[in-house]
């Protein structure tokens, strides 16, 4: 749904093209000092908006009003540099002379003055605004000085703008045998170059004037100012780049078979879904995967604009016809937002193919009564509401956890994490930060299902994945539509009940779009859900924030290396964000690394409620932490599926499809290390607490025997296992 956008916007290029020529055309005999008067007038006009916003935005707290006037002025300030580009069509073979420099000059003076008084010390200083400049010398100096660099670099530019054109017109001539020579874009190639050239001139006279005045300038005014360069900088390559590929692509793909797109694209996204890359930023990785990902992921983006702007050119034949471009144009963005009007970014992805077989799986091994299709196998009854599930206080409070992407938050604090945790329960569905909607309100008509709760919970493999994001992967896995997460209604939106009940966005387009460039976030109208452990992988985040005093945590994700990734991340952000320490008993904290016998299943920890909550009733937590482990005392089926699989029981979660002996190994593994505690328990009863202090004896190992007795024991055991033990008799 999304490459029709893409091909409607490799036609930008060649519509402002066009536009700049019949301009040209129809203003060839307006004087020149008209064109500078113009240009100053509107620059400065451009300037003035941003100072004005860049000194008021902070004391108005109007950060979408600010927001909307920046955009405006950058635009206005991307025509001016468009109409300077018309100006050198206008004027080719123009002669370099001390009185058309002097005239320039004189317009380009004009927009300086607007940083020179409203930037800097020169704004804040006391007195009037030229007694501020003859105190301030330097910026009286920089605006003659850069005036005149800048109108030297322009005329320079117009004068051997005939020399550019003749230049560009023809292909060069190493290319002029190879297939697609005649699509060379010939005039119009002056576009591509034309305006990163002034817009350069442009950005070295800003550089120029904030370095003859930093003496006198704030550290705070040239940050804002740096940033806008940047800004301007990141427009004048992505015009570059769109220009290129629009204008030269067509070229390309007659030298580079189109079809290598889809293997690339294909490869790209394989490697990044190995289990050999990097989960976290800065971690090692095994391989060079991660590297080979990235060059397949920029290749493939690459062929794939090439070729949507060959599909362009054949499409329309040449690039003179701006008229029947812009038809065109309009046609595919009439024919995208159609789409994506009448298809459900959440129906149209693989979530729905993801949610169905989880269903079938485990909810539908539950329904006695099933009655499943005899062509698909699925049936209908198998899920049922969310709300439905028991929440009377008879049974625990069944939460599912999840993760709001949050890859454009503006919190530079959670840079890294790009993610908040999100839960959805029979009572409640929402996050701390966003709020809750009731469950039965939410996301459908009886409200958000087990299965689809049970599916966003489960995407793992998502465009937006928290803190495991990456840009390139991100942009390459929407346009494949490789997607599992959920676009759901945010519930920080005062709205009404019929917006919450909603399941999907009404328009794809903009969620779409948000999704493939990175920018979710938990300010719009709907945010994107995914696997919870794209956040936190254990839920214990959740449970703490809840003030639970007895938790249990299973760790089954894939750490054969028994680096308790999950478990940091968790102790972490707890502490960070709820200032609540976890810390694991010394003598009671004894889970060895590997399968070996020495292993313990469990490990006890602290819950340090008291650090923060005070009051009488107020009491510490216990936590007991299960990893999974081989001790050799497990059922001899599993030792032998350990025998033969090295890695178990942490194989990579990237296997999706356990056979029965791989299911049953790791169903009786978890049942024996549960076992391993109940056992210990009072026979016939076990309650909460009962398993609590069982697991704390059974955390408590040999060691805890004093060191004499340990001593005794453990010369006693050599010497039985040395073989120099004799056994004699004699006769009384």
């Amino acid at each position: 749904m999304l490459l029709p956008v893409f091909a409607a916007l490799l036609c930008l290029p060649i519509l402002a093209s066009s536009a700049m020529c019949y301009i040209a055309r129809r203003l060839q005999c307006v004087p020149e000092s008209y064109w500078m008067a113009a240009f100053s007038i509107v620059l400065a006009f451009a300037l003035l908006i941003l100072a004005f916003v860049h000194k008021v935005s902070r004391i108005w707290k109007w950060e979408t009003t600010a927001r909307g006037f920046m955009c405006t002025s950058n635009l206005v300030i991307s025509l001016v540099v468009a109409g300077l580009v018309v100006f050198w069509l206008t004027s080719p073979n123009h002669e370099f002379g001390l009185r058309p420099l002097l005239v320039f000059a004189w317009f380009i003076a004009m927009p300086l003055l607007v940083p020179a008084f409203y930037g800097g010390k020169l704004s804040t200083g006391t007195g009037s605004g030229w007694q501020r400049v003859a105190r301030y010398w330097q910026f009286a100096v920089a605006v003659p000085l850069v005036a005149l660099a800048t109108s030297t670099l322009l005329l320079l530019l117009v004068e051997f703008a005939g020399w550019f054109q003749a230049k560009l017109e023809d292909p060069p001539p190493f290319t002029r045998h190879l297939p697609g020579a005649n699509l060379w874009p010939g005039n119009n190639s002056v576009y591509v170059v034309g305006l990163p050239l002034v817009w350069a001139i442009l950005l070295t006279a800003s550089s120029l004037f904030t370095g003859i005045v930093a003496d006198n300038d704030t550290e705070e005014n040239r940050e804002w100012w740096a940033r806008m360069k940047a800004l301007h900088m990141l427009l004048m390559l992505g015009w570059f780049a769109a220009a290129a590929i629009a204008f030269y692509g067509p070229i390309l793909v007659n030298w580079i078979f189109a079809g290598v797109t889809a293997v690339v694209g294909g490869i790209a996204a394989s490697i990044a879904k190995s289990p050999k890359t990097p989960a976290l930023p800065g971690k090692g990785s095994t391989s060079n995967l991660d590297l080979i990902g990235q060059m397949c992921g920029l290749l493939f983006l690459f062929l794939l604009a090439i070729t949507l702007a060959y599909v362009n050119r054949l499409a329309m034949q040449d690039f003179n016809d701006g008229e029947l471009w812009a038809v065109y144009a309009l046609i595919l963005s009439g024919f995208a937002l159609l789409c994506n009007f009448f298809f459900s970014v959440n129906i149209f992805s693989l979530h729905g193919m993801y949610r169905l077989r989880l269903i079938r799986a485990y909810l539908g091994a539950s329904n006695e009564s099933r009655t499943p299709d005899f062509f698909t196998n699925f049936d209908g009854d198998d899920n049922l509401p969310e709300k439905d599930l028991p929440h009377d206080g008879h049974a625990p409070l069944h939460i599912i956890n999840a993760t709001l992407n949050l890859v454009a938050t503006t919190n530079t604090a959670w840079t890294q994490r790009k993610a908040e945790s999100f839960t959805i329960s029979p009572l409640h569905c929402g996050s701390m930060r966003a709020g809750y909607v009731r469950t039965q309100y939410y996301a459908g008509s009886h409200g958000l299902t087990l299965g689809t709760a049970m599916a966003i919970s489960g995407a793992a493999f998502n465009p937006n994945m928290g803190y495991h994001s990456s840009p390139l992967l991100t942009l390459i896995m929407t346009l494949f539509n490789v997607r599992l997460g959920y676009w759901l209604p945010n519930p920080h939106k005062n709205k009404d009940a019929d917006f919450f009940r909603r399941s999907s966005p009404r328009l794809a387009l903009g969620p779409l779009l948000n999704e493939a460039l990175g920018r979710t976030n938990d300010t719009g109208r709907y945010i994107q859900l995914s696997d919870g452990a794209h956040f936190e992988n254990l839920a214990l985040y959740e449970m703490v924030m809840r003030r639970c005093h007895r938790i249990i945590v299973i760790d089954a994700g894939a750490d054969p290396k028994f680096q308790f990734e999950d478990l940091a991340n968790a102790i972490r952000k707890i502490r960070i964000d709820l200032g609540i320490p976890i810390e694991f008993i010394a003598d009671k904290n004894h889970i060895a690394t590997g399968n070996n016998p020495q292993a313990f299943y469990c490990a006890i920890a602290n819950i340090g409620y008291c650090a923060v909550d005070s009051g009488p009733d107020v009491d510490d937590g216990k936590l007991i932490y299960f990893k999974p482990a081989v001790r050799g005392s497990e059922a001899i089926d599993v030792q032998n599926y350990a025998a033969t699989h090295k890695t178990f029981p942490h194989e990579t979660t990237a296997d999706q499809f356990f056979n029965e002996a791989q299911f049953e190994s790791y169903r009786q593994l978890g049942m024996t290390m549960a076992e391993a505690i109940v056992q210990i328990a009072v026979p016939n009863q076990c309650t909460t607490e009962d398993f609590f202090v069982a697991a704390q004896k059974y955390c408590t190992p040999a060691s805890t025997i004093s060191a004499s007795t340990q001593e005794i024991i453990s010369r006693a055991s050599t010497f039985f296992k040395s073989g120099h033990m004799r056994i004699t008799t004699g006769s009384s």
